[in-house]
């Protein structure tokens, strides 16, 4: 399925394998490295801190007020520095994490008072952390910032994909459909650890602005089999600067045929991600013909208007109510890539349809960008909708289709994201 050339990520010298670029990363970064295993009584086992695996921050929660951990056994507390800050513990009871209220710079956990904003909860033993009542591997950090707290668990990159694969495929999927997945999953959180995880404190998120993932209680044999059979191999592209792994956009269901990741995130588009791919296999999809939806202009305004003003956008606040949406530009087989507002003192606004879905409902209504717009006197109709999500790269229900159709993981990949190569990027 793959050959086993280890290739640079992007940034790094031509001799760098992608496992020490992603170690480098993270052992840069503000939550502390990994720390080494010991034999004490109440250390981390080595599969919960070893420097030998691939760690990847995740991102479970921001500007929470509080939140409740427990460990299933032993465990260390300390900062993000390796300073403890409690005697090793034989287990941690179901505890409410939240500011000391005599002294909201510190914290409490349950009935222990802690110094400093920054706890890090490292667990004897992998997979018996539960926070907010769901098992993770790895372990956790949780930081003050502000009047909440950011919440990142540290994870190995293959625990971490088994955890996201059952919150992006319905179980019914096929197993190919599956290894494909595994592939596009881990180059998308290398690419994003790689590429922007040097700028923040965390690699991805747990949702669907990353990837969706749900910890250990998500695994399941279909998952893990696919993780297990993929384990390390990524897709890679041979660009003007050699070859590198590139971000692996996908989404539910193309409607057809992908589309130019130029039209959604701007810049230049890497060769696998130029759209165009004709796509005949997602027609079983409950999307692949979406309903049409009216909207309110009065409700269109409101939510345009926010955009804009949260933009920072010249004159935003004095828009008035929209009365006519145009589509400007589409992509051969229809998909809306442009927009103009126009508001009814003829003010003009042009957005990217992409951006306009998603202020709507965070495009649980309009689908797709593939529609037909139709101005009625207080409403906007949005009609003849194919597909689910951005159509950039990999179509999930187009895979499936062939997958079914009996066709391989690799083979379901080079289709949809073409001139790419399997690599082993570990």
């Amino acid at each position: 399925m793959a050959h086993r050339q280890r290739i640079p990520l992007p940034g790094t010298a031509s001799g760098r394998c992608a496992l020490t670029a992603l170690l480098g990363v993270l052992a840069a970064g503000s939550l502390g490295g990994c720390r080494t295993s010991s034999g004490h009584p109440g250390r981390p086992s080595a599969d919960v801190v070893s420097t030998a695996d691939r760690r990847i921050r995740v991102r479970l929660d921001k500007s929470i007020p509080q939140f409740v951990l427990r460990v299933e056994g032993g465990c260390l507390i300390d900062n993000d520095e390796g300073k403890p800050l409690l005697h090793p513990l034989s287990e941690l009871d179901r505890s409410v994490v939240a500011p000391d209220p005599d002294d909201p710079s510190k914290l409490r956990v349950g009935e222990f008072r802690l110094p400093g904003p920054v706890v890090r909860v490292l667990p004897s033993e992998d997979g018996t952390l539960v926070y907010n009542d769901r098992h993770y591997r790895g372990y956790l950090v949780a930081r003050r910032e502000g009047n909440g707290f950011l919440v990142i668990n540290v994870v190995d990159i293959e625990s971490y994909l088994r955890g996201v694969l059952r919150g992006e495929l319905p179980r019914y999927f096929h197993s190919e459909t599956y290894r494909a997945q595994a592939i596009v999953s881990r180059t998308y959180a290398l690419y994003q650890c790689y590429v922007h995880g040097r700028k923040r404190t965390w690699d991805v998120t747990a949702d669907t602005s990353s990837q969706v993932y749900r910890g250990r209680d998500a695994e399941a044999s279909k998952s893990n089999e696919a993780v297990a059979a993929t384990a390390g191999i990524v897709l890679a592209w041979d660009g003007p600067q050699g070859r590198k792994i590139f971000c692996t956009y996908f989404s539910s269901t193309c409607g057809g045929m992908n589309q130019n990741v130029e039209n959604v995130k701007g810049g230049q588009a890497p060769g696998p991600l130029r759209g165009g791919v004709a796509c005949k296999y997602c027609k079983a999809s409950d999307w692949y013909r979406w309903d049409t939806v009216r909207l309110h202009k009065d409700r269109i305004t409101k939510d345009v208007k926010r955009f804009f003003v949260n933009g920072g956008y010249t004159h935003a606040e004095k828009l008035a109510r929209i009365e006519e949406i145009r589509v400007l530009t589409k992509t051969p087989n229809g998909r809306a890539i442009r927009l103009r507002l126009i508001d009814k003192n003829g003010f003009v606004a042009d957005m990217r349809a992409e951006d306009f879905r998603l202020l709507i409902d965070s495009g649980r209504s309009i689908k797709s960008t593939h529609f037909d717009v139709v101005t009625e006197s207080n409403f906007i109709r949005f009609e003849n909708g194919r597909g689910y999500g951005h159509g950039i790269g990999l179509c999930q229900h187009g895979a499936e289709g062939m997958a079914r159709d009996g066709i391989r993981a690799g083979q379901i990949l080079q289709h949809y994201y073409p001139g790419a190569a399997l690599v082993k990027a570990y």
